[in-house]
């Protein structure tokens, strides 16, 4: 199965088309997005004709006890294309002035951290947190069941996005 956010309707029907099937799928870290295989990896064949069940690897994140990573320890597996990106922005715009009009000077890429992968899970299974972290079952659970239904999960996505937000979380 597949849990993702696809916020641009074009790339969601071209999910949708697989909704029920097997389907292979080509994960770009460059993006941060699980992308559609091409038609003929989804629908290889064995010897019999029958369909073979595409086989996915995915990178499993690295386990790291920080609750946040400096912008120099930055790498994939431990954060996520967004806080590399940034990294590699800042490293390009090192030195690079701005000759506009307005005084010159450095282009800035203000320093970042990034919470590490897992993180959000780690205060999650915090047992103050129990009361948070069945509602966000629930919730993803709810936003599943719509996608596999071939909906749009909207509503259950805004309502899980607005009860993360809320930031009031325990802490044990």
């Amino acid at each position: 199965m597949l849990l993702a956010t696809c916020f641009d309707d074009a790339a969601w029907r071209t999910w949708q088309d697989h909704a029920g099937a097997a389907a292979a799928a080509v994960v770009d870290p460059a993006l941060g997005a699980v992308l559609p295989a091409t038609p003929s990896a989804a629908t290889s064949t064995s010897s019999s004709s029958a369909p073979t069940t595409p086989r996915i690897a995915l990178q499993a994140p690295e386990r790291t006890d920080a609750w946040a990573v400096p912008e120099s320890a930055f790498r994939p597996g431990l954060v996520g294309a967004k806080a590399q990106n940034l990294k590699k922005l800042r490293e390009r715009l090192a030195g690079v002035t701005n000759g506009g009009g307005g005084g010159g000077g450095e282009i800035g890429v203000p320093a970042s951290v990034a919470l590490p992968y897992g993180t959000f899970e780690r205060v999650l299974a915090d047992g103050a947190n129990a009361g948070v972290a069945a509602e966000v079952e629930r919730l993803v659970k709810a936003a599943g069941v719509a996608a596999a239904a071939g909906e749009l999960p909207k509503e259950a996505l805004a309502e899980l996005r607005a009860r993360v937000s809320e930031g009031r979380y325990g802490t044990g």
